[in-house]
């Protein structure tokens, strides 16, 4: 492989021998803008969902 495609993108092997290629600076920015829920937030939205979902 490339060292200089090595170092500027991330890949990933996926099958039938095939590269699936990852601009590495977009994936950066994307898994930092991605949000993680708080358990309370969970919680919250779990509780609304019984609410307004009830066992019939």
């Amino acid at each position: 492989m490339n060292a200089d495609l090595k170092n500027e993108s991330l890949f990933q092997v996926i099958p039938n021998s095939k590269l699936c290629f990852f601009d590495k600076a977009e994936l950066e920015a994307w898994m930092k803008n991605v949000r993680v829920a708080s358990q309370a937030e969970l919680d919250q939205q779990a509780q609304k969902y019984i609410i307004n979902h009830p066992k019939r």
